[in-house]
């Protein structure tokens, strides 16, 4: 039986959409394990942005993936639109956190060894005893992402505040093109932070952080989802918010980076 091309179109799409940030946020993170660059506090401060931008790219390069699947003249010209788009955005920050708790490890590992340490660190994670600070940062940062998860799709159930209107337009009218201020202002420095974190081997408050990482870099993907909106629109917005992220947010990191001297 033939295969319908929107139903290709629609798998593949919300495949990549889940598969390019999830990759990109595991790798960044979880991949500074045993890891130190050599050459002071400029070489740190150049890790935790060259993940943020490689992490970004692998995101991009599912972005682009996404826009070829979808490149019918239905969905360009907004008729038809991206399809799972609350799925796609919280499949990534489950899988995210889920290989912080069980700190995945990059590269091949036989079963053998993967499941016993991984049966080991979950039940270290659930043993862990509960304080008032932990479980108010664990329902702030939940609360946080069924916020998001309301303003996100075609038709977000919760319209913008008027404090994020005026922001949005201050934005416009400096950039022209605005940049998503869950990107430069949340995802894009909790990424950061946590390639920090992870350099500096504390694990405490790792899936709080990577969950928002995860959230920057979902969004990013998303934003090409909109495919009436013009490509250099979408990159553009991209750019800007890597960019205001990293200088917003040097000092920030610069100081996280240096207590691992």
């Amino acid at each position: 039986a033939a295969v319908e091309p929107g139903m290709v179109a629609r798998a593949g799409g919300l495949g990549a959409a889940v598969v390019f940030p999830s990759l990109a946020v595991v790798w960044a993170i979880q991949g500074v394990r045993g890891w130190r660059p050599r050459g002071g506090i400029g070489a740190l401060v150049g890790a935790a942005v060259g993940r943020l931008v490689t992490a970004s790219a692998i995101s991009l390069a599912g972005a682009m993936l996404i826009v070829g699947l979808y490149s019918r003249v239905g969905y360009l010209s907004g008729v038809a639109l991206f399809t799972g788009v609350k799925l796609s955005m919280l499949v990534p920050l489950v899988v995210v956190v889920g290989a912080v708790v069980v700190d995945l490890r990059l590269g091949i590992e036989p079963m053998s060894r993967w499941w016993p340490r991984t049966r080991v660190r979950v039940e270290q994670f659930l043993a862990r005893p509960v304080n008032v600070l932990g479980a108010g940062v664990v329902l702030v940062a939940l609360g946080g992402i069924a916020f998001a998860l309301t303003r996100s799709g075609n038709a977000p159930v919760v319209a913008p505040s008027g404090l994020e209107v005026k922001l949005r337009a201050l934005l416009e009218a400096t950039l022209v093109i605005r940049p998503r201020t869950k990107e430069f202002l949340l995802g894009h420095p909790a990424l950061m932070l946590g390639v920090a974190l992870g350099l500096r081997g504390r694990r405490t408050w790792l899936p709080v952080v990577a969950l928002a990482a995860g959230l920057g870099q979902v969004s990013l993907l998303n934003t090409f989802c909109h495919f009436h909106t013009p490509l250099v629109f979408s990159n553009t917005s991209g750019l800007l918010g890597l960019i205001l992220a990293i200088f917003l947010n040097f000092w920030y990191v610069l100081s996280m980076c240096s207590s691992l001297e």
